[in-house]
């Protein structure tokens, strides 16, 4: 287990967390952003982080894997709700502004970086 798969397990972790414990905001970051059904999103995204963190401490190649698919839907969504004109974050990590899409942009390329060298070392 590499110390770069438990961090990255950390940060979707963290993640996950945040957006629970501020689900209305995040149902409302989803909305905006043009996402079906919101609400339900915004218990199955964190959900979902959660498990891939547990995937990448369990098995940190299929983990770094599938954060790299995540990523990749997280970016897509980035981008085209910014092609829409939304210049506002997805507040993925909580806190009472969200950064915005050029900050979570860089911040995923750093992640699916830190991705590629847990596959790359595993």
């Amino acid at each position: 287990m590499s110390l770069l798969a438990l961090a990255l397990a950390a940060v979707f972790a963290w993640a996950a967390v945040a957006k629970l414990l501020h689900r209305p905001t995040t149902s409302r970051s989803f909305a905006a952003f043009g996402l079906p059904v919101p609400d339900t999103l915004a218990v199955a995204v964190p959900v979902s982080e959660i498990v891939l963190a547990a995937v990448l401490v369990v098995n940190p190649a299929l983990g770094a894997t599938l954060a790299l698919a995540v990523l990749a839907a997280f970016t897509t969504q980035l981008l085209l709700a910014r092609r829409r004109g939304a210049d506002t974050g997805c507040g993925c990590f909580g806190g009472s502004r969200p950064a915005t899409p050029n900050v979570e942009l860089a911040r995923n390329a750093v992640l699916a970086l830190a991705a590629v060298a847990v596959l790359v070392t595993a």
